[in-house]
């Protein structure tokens, strides 16, 4: 049986992935993931049993994040709302309510989860990718214009790099920066992702490693 991970009772949710509706996203969602050639884009749903389920759309498919990889649903011709489909897996979507059928899985109905207001702060600001951990506490922001801010141990430490270096490793995103004596590598899977300090639920699993020290926490990518 193919497994989709459960979302408890929260109502907030990648992303792929991946805030707020945004006048630059038209379908109304944000947290995009933009991939500069296809406007990409992950997002998450709440859905029964309960359930969650981290979607990526491009312009011609929708991704499903099922077993830990991406299913892909080719678009399908809809006279309402969009339709994916490969024959067995189907995902229709419209508006924020969403239907999706698997084998081996009760049919799903789904409803786009909203995202809290400071993560719209935080990409009105021009932070692409954001991550919080618990134990002890840490935030990591990633700039568009590619520097990054890394607080930890519950803000009682800060470092500010001017620039990171992305590149990819299969479906992970891998950010590398140095600044004086710091080193800084966050790796940032997709998946839902429990908070679990503030049993947040968010579309990416992030995995810092800042001076050899690691840290294991929640992230979304707001835009790219």
């Amino acid at each position: 049986m193919s497994r989709i991970f459960s979302f408890g009772q929260v109502c907030t949710v990648l992303l792929l992935v991946l805030v707020a509706c945004s006048s630059a996203d038209k379908r109304g969602w944000t947290g995009a993931e933009d991939d500069g050639s296809n406007e990409a884009m992950i997002v998450g749903y709440h859905c029964t049993e309960p359930e969650s389920l981290v979607v990526r759309y491009t312009q011609d498919q929708a991704s499903l994040w099922i077993d830990e990889a991406w299913l892909v649903l080719p678009r399908l011709i809809s006279a309402s709302g969009e339709r994916y489909s490969d024959g067995e897996t189907v995902f229709w979507g419209k508006g924020k309510e969403a239907w999706f059928v698997h084998p081996g899985l009760a049919d799903q109905t789904c409803t786009f989860a909203e995202v809290p207001s400071q993560w719209a702060e935080a990409e009105g600001r021009g932070v692409a990718v954001r991550a919080i951990g618990q134990e002890p506490g840490w935030l990591l922001e990633i700039h568009v214009g590619g520097g990054a801010d890394f607080s930890y141990d519950y803000g009682t430490g800060h470092v500010g790099f001017d620039q990171t270096v992305p590149s990819s490793q299969t479906d992970a995103l891998i950010y590398k920066a140095r600044t004086g004596g710091h080193r800084l590598v966050a790796r940032i899977t997709p998946g839902p992702c429990l908070d679990s300090m503030s049993g947040e639920y968010m579309t990416h699993h992030v995995e810092v490693t800042f001076d050899n020290k690691p840290y294991k926490g929640c992230g979304r990518i707001l835009k790219l």
